[in-house]
């Protein structure tokens, strides 16, 4: 990349403006510069910093050529791939990046604008404006301070290929709520979810009121909490007036041929149902009098070929209608399928029904080359 004037840059052959040169950004850093992308780019193979990337149109195909692009820890996204709303976008790629010390993500995909205005546009419509068609490969996201990838409300037929998230501080990839069809493969997640200085707080990736999503080829360890937890929010921080109600489960989810290696939790279904919701500020209504306890919906999900080594609870299981076969452990504390019924049983009456068991088997040699 070549400084050609203060707001302009240029990439190989292409010309790109550099929007907003001088960014607000904190008193101990220098300014952030803001470059937005389009058509076919490739970065020149060093590092880059006090820099974000911008896609906002369709059709834009990033090559990086492992380019190292860092944030120093004051920058909030390496790159952000947005739709205003004003049209479809569509038809993007990104491969061959390298994203380090962001202070919330290394990549985010979103619609611009909180939950309350989307609700101005119809269904249909948020699901036409929102990003979509969206392929990453080959990347590498490290020490972010939040999600190492968000993809959010709204967004469709997102493929993750050949990731690797590590040290994010949060999750290693967030699907928000109404996202849908997004494939995670071929890709590595280790020591997400920690902050604070160790504290564990997060897993690898997380399903909050996302469906039809393959989680398939991947290797997850020594991620904080866990593997890959499924749940539907309720509707955290309601009273703000910037959150809105999920109607979308976590549910119709294919998670095969994993390994989850050195953690606590492979995978929850339903990882919200168990927990003490009461200080969350949620718009669900709860299911008990304290307002403690709200219904968590994560139904008709699949997990099968997953290999689970030194988990101490492989698979739990808090909602109905899940099946879990033909996955192999080794180590495990307890047993390998934990079907849980408080509070539900208690306070509904309701205990999970319809799991399906299937061929799951301890296999000490299927964990010897982890």
């Amino acid at each position: 990349m070549h400084r050609a004037n203060p707001c302009c840059w240029s990439i190989g052959v292409m010309v790109l403006s550099l929007v907003g040169c001088a960014t607000a950004a904190p008193p101990q850093t220098q300014k952030v510069q803001t470059v937005n992308l389009s058509g076919d780019v490739k970065l020149e193979p060093k590092t880059y910093t006090n820099t974000q990337f911008v896609i906002k149109q369709s059709n834009t195909h990033l090559d990086c050529q492992n380019a190292l692009i860092d944030g120093g820890g004051v920058v909030l996204t390496g790159l952000r791939i947005v739709s205003d709303g004003s049209a479809p976008l569509n038809n993007v790629t990104v491969k061959n990046c390298r994203f380090r010390n962001f202070d919330t993500s290394g990549i985010r995909i979103y619609f611009q604008g909180n939950d309350t205005v989307k609700l101005q546009y119809s269904m249909e419509e948020r699901y036409r404006l929102a990003p979509q068609q969206v392929k990453i490969t080959n990347v590498v996201i490290e020490d972010t301070a939040k999600s190492g990838l968000y993809v959010d409300d709204y967004v469709q037929d997102v493929v993750l290929d050949g990731l690797t998230v590590r040290r994010a501080g949060g999750t290693g990839v967030y699907l928000e709520h109404h996202s849908r069809r997004t494939t995670i493969q071929n890709s590595t997640f280790e020591q997400n979810g920690f902050r604070d200085g160790g504290k564990p707080v997060r897993e690898a990736i997380a399903i909050d009121s996302s469906m039809y999503n393959t989680i398939r080829n991947n290797v997850f360890r020594a991620n904080a909490k866990g593997g890959v937890f499924l749940y539907k929010n309720c509707g955290e921080r309601f009273s703000t007036g910037k959150a809105v109600l999920r109607t979308y489960e976590a549910s119709f989810n294919l998670i095969e041929n994993n390994r989850f290696i050195d953690m606590p939790t492979g995978v929850w279904l339903a990882s919200r149902q168990s927990k003490k919701l009461d200080k969350w500020d949620c718009g669900d209504t709860p299911l008990d009098d304290t307002g403690t306890y709200f219904q968590d919906y994560a139904r008709n999900n699949t997990v099968q070929g997953n290999t689970f080594c030194n988990i101490a609870k492989p698979v739990i299981i808090e909602d109905n209608d899940n099946k879990i076969v033909r996955n192999r452990y080794a180590n495990a504390k307890q047993t390998f399928a934990e079907i849980t019924h408080p509070p539900r049983a208690k306070v509904l009456g309701q205990k999970v029904t319809g799991t399906v068991l299937e061929a799951n088997t301890e296999d000490a040699g299927s964990c010897r080359m982890q």
